[in-house]
């Protein structure tokens, strides 16, 4: 008996070695689909909101080490090439907290919030957003929380990467 159940419990394992093996074939697979696509999608929109002038009163600054952009201070991150993802931290005020606030860098879309009177929050950066140079994070609302909608809120603040 003991030994059918050890037959049956190394069956098991191998059955189970052969499953993860062909899932992790899988997901490599499907990973470089979706390498693929990111690089499609993460060319710089830059001329997005290029003729978009401020609207609305809601204040949207971004701090990182170097300082807070609501006290004046230039926003800096150093150039790391080991960087794969650095995060900045963002404060916003006066947003109407009913709509989606979209927050973009370099005119790629980095996230979807929920912006009121008083928010907080980080946003993870990478890859372009990451490179040298001086980089524009938007935030913005539309009216009908959708992209293709006409903005009613739109603010924007800058970083460098040196």
């Amino acid at each position: 008996m003991k030994k059918i159940t050890l037959i049956g419990i190394a069956a098991l394992a191998m059955f189970s070695l052969a499953a993860c093996s062909s899932e992790s074939k899988k997901s490599e697979s499907s990973s470089s689909k979706q390498k693929t696509e990111q690089k499609s999608e993460s060319k710089p929109v830059a001329d997005k909101f290029s003729n978009q002038n401020e609207v609305g009163t809601a204040k949207f600054n971004i701090q990182t080490s170097s300082g807070d952009t609501s006290e004046g201070k230039q926003a800096i991150l150093f150039y790391d090439k080991e960087a794969v993802i650095e995060q900045i931290g963002y404060s916003a005020e006066g947003f109407e907290g009913s709509k989606k606030t979209f927050i973009y860098v370099d005119g790629l879309k980095n996230s979807e919030e929920q912006l009121g009177e008083m928010s907080q929050g980080t946003l993870s950066l990478e890859k372009e957003a990451l490179k040298k140079g001086t980089h524009k994070v938007e935030a913005v609302q539309y009216d009908s929380d959708k992209e293709n909608g006409t903005i009613s809120t739109f603010k924007v603040m800058e970083y460098t990467v040196k």
